[in-house]
């Protein structure tokens, strides 16, 4: 006969295997013998989440937290909540894990993101510098710190964090030159400090690693259109929409170039592939009222020209 601690063990090897409906048969095993087991609860809770079904996981989270201080069943409740739009009820889900034990940084790294998203900059601020207190070296905490300040239009700070997380990833490119993660962020925070051509070069060696990565495309498109060359960035993006029908952002970001051109219509479609609107797209429709409008001032021009001289010479 399987003893508690037994099946708990099966359970957590078989949410490491991805087996989910064998981790619920085995958590309610536990709660046979226990029904207020919270580590049972938890694990139910946890393959009901990967498999989808957010309420009947909550619900078992809950019951997980009734009996003692669960960690696992906060962060996946946060997580639930959070993707529902929840942020406040997730922010008070980090809080209790950080009643137990104040120098988790995952949980100061989430209650940012979290406060970030309500809009909460200044308290955003102090999470990720709790985070950078306990890991001086973490390079998404330090970009996400600068983003926000960039954001804030506090942009000395904002560069000074930017620098502080290209040389995070700066040390671990030392190590591996092939690290494509670490390539593809250094080249978004070059981007983000506008230093085009740096930004570009990262891509391409993400490119020369995999030439069928969308998002180096994507991104390469993106700078591409900030420096004027909307060829090459078009070029770029149609190799990012091939590899990724459904990016929104590449579609944008080819409507943008299009636009610029001056292809109107072609602008327009991407757009609507978008699935969007933005201040660029309208742009067409100024674009092409400009032009009447022009048409209109000559035409009213002309008629006023040609009565002056019916009137002088009559």
């Amino acid at each position: 006969m399987n003893t508690r601690i037994d099946l708990i063990e099966k359970s957590n090897q078989l949410i490491e295997e991805r087996k989910y409906d064998e981790v619920i048969a085995c958590s309610d095993e536990v709660l046979c013998i226990n029904p207020y087991d919270s580590d049972a609860w938890a694990n139910k809770g946890e393959a009901l989440y990967y498999k989808g079904m957010y309420i009947e996981a909550i619900n078992c989270f809950d019951e997980a937290l009734k009996t003692s201080p669960n960690n696992k069943a906060w962060f996946y409740k946060a997580d639930i909540l959070s993707y529902n739009g929840l942020y406040d009820s997730a922010v008070t889900c980090y809080n209790q894990i950080l009643k137990l034990d104040s120098n988790n940084g995952e949980a100061w790294y989430l209650k940012g993101k979290m406060l970030y998203l309500i809009g909460l900059w200044e308290d955003a601020v102090v999470c990720y510098d709790k985070v950078l207190e306990l890991d001086p070296k973490d390079a998404t905490v330090w970009y996400l710190k600068g983003d926000l300040l960039d954001n804030k239009g506090v942009y000395k700070e904002a560069f000074s964090c930017y620098d502080e997380a290209i040389a995070c990833y700066n040390e671990i490119l030392k190590t591996n030159t092939r690290d494509s993660h670490s390539l593809k962020c250094k080249g978004h925070i070059l981007m983000c400090k506008r230093l085009y051509d740096e930004a570009i070069a990262c891509y391409d060696e993400v490119l020369e690693l995999d030439t069928c990565d969308s998002d180096a495309l994507q991104n390469k498109g993106y700078i591409l259109n900030c420096k004027g060359l909307y060829d090459e960035a078009i070029n770029c993006l149609d190799k990012a929409i091939m590899l990724n029908p459904n990016d929104s952002v590449a579609w944008h970001n080819k409507g943008i170039a299009l636009n610029r051109k001056g292809l109107y219509n072609s602008a327009k479609h991407c757009f609507k592939k978008a699935g969007y609107c933005d201040e660029e797209s309208f742009k067409i429709k100024k674009s092409r009222r400009k032009k009447w409008y022009s048409l209109l001032i000559i035409i009213i021009a002309y008629i006023i020209y040609m009565f002056i001289l019916i009137l002088f010479f009559t």
